[in-house]
């Protein structure tokens, strides 16, 4: 932020308009945290399919875990693909030029932290079995 001016709004406009100048990706046009996850009519089908394939189990054990692994596959795919594209956004947001302000760096961070932190989450909530 720009201390000097003493104002938070104009300070504000001279990073976003630095940022675009320099190639970056402004702060404001980085994806907000729960951009990871799939859409709400992804993941009903998702659930559906899930419970598809349990209601298989019965009749056709065998099948019905290959239809688990099936799903599990795709959500990994679909995860992967939305949090790689969500760690280049950030990237691209700070890492191109040596000109980058601090504030540019600590939303970077912030991005970053809230990333993690949602790949920790997802990774501590998948031991409970």
């Amino acid at each position: 932020m720009n201390i000097e001016s003493g104002n938070d709004t104009e300070a504000m406009q001279n990073t976003v308009a630095a940022e675009t100048e320099n190639g970056q990706t402004p702060v404001r046009d980085i994806p907000p945290a729960d951009g990871g996850a799939p859409g709400a009519g992804e993941l009903q089908r998702l659930r559906e399919q899930w419970r598809e394939a349990q209601g298989h189990f019965v009749d056709d054990p065998r099948e019905a875990v290959s239809q688990a692994d099936e799903l599990v596959e795709q959500a990994l795919r679909q995860l992967t693909a939305s949090y790689a594209q969500r760690r280049e956004t950030i990237e691209n947001g700070w890492s191109h030029g040596e000109n980058t302000d601090t504030e540019a760096l600590r939303q970077a961070l912030r991005g970053y932290r809230d990333l993690f932190d949602q790949l920790v989450g997802t990774a501590s909530g998948a031991t409970n079995i």
